[in-house]
């Protein structure tokens, strides 16, 4: 993946190949959501949307949006299975505190905390269904920070509920 301009620092370039690691078929784009009020919305070269804060106090803030994606015949929760050593491999990630996969109708979530480039950075993410044989993968990346987890989580998860509600409706 040639490193694009929305990714100037090495930390954001490792950020966004562990969004996307695994991208077996690229066959649909996000559909577009409203972006939120403070937040800019980007897409990438080969199809992710990605959202970022504007403020400069959240700009490692990372929400990445896949486009749809093989399941590889694998379930969300066993798609997440992994989660944790695709952290390490591709961020040189230290893992401080385990995540622990969460079902709920299909969705698998988990919520590692750890560590890339000595930054506390907590990761969110949610894997669900788009039909039998894809999948929507959306991962956040977020200083593990009380005061920017307070700004900026809510309006994260927002995003990541309005693109399920949209993917869910298109499904009908």
């Amino acid at each position: 993946i040639p490193a694009e301009p929305l990714f100037r620092s090495t930390m954001k370039r490792k950020i966004f190949l562990t969004a996307l690691s695994g991208a077996l078929l690229l066959a649909q784009n996000a559909m577009a959501i409203e972006t939120p009020a403070g937040w800019k919305m980007t897409r990438a070269q080969n199809g992710a949307t990605i959202y970022q804060p504007e403020s400069a106090e959240a700009k490692d803030i990372v929400l990445a949006i896949s486009p749809s994606l093989s399941n590889d015949g694998k379930t969300a929760a066993q798609l997440l299975e992994n989660a944790e050593q695709n952290l390490i491999d591709n961020n040189d990630a230290k893992i401080t505190q385990s995540g622990k996969i969460e079902e709920k109708d299909g969705q698998a979530n988990i919520a590692i905390q750890t560590e890339i480039n000595g930054s506390p950075i907590l990761v969110k993410e949610t894997i669900y269904p788009l039909d039998p044989e894809n999948m929507r993968d959306i991962i956040v990346f977020m200083p593990n920070n009380a005061e920017i987890l307070q700004k900026y989580q809510k309006t994260a998860e927002d995003i990541i509920a309005a693109q399920y509600t949209e993917d869910m409706a298109r499904k009908k």
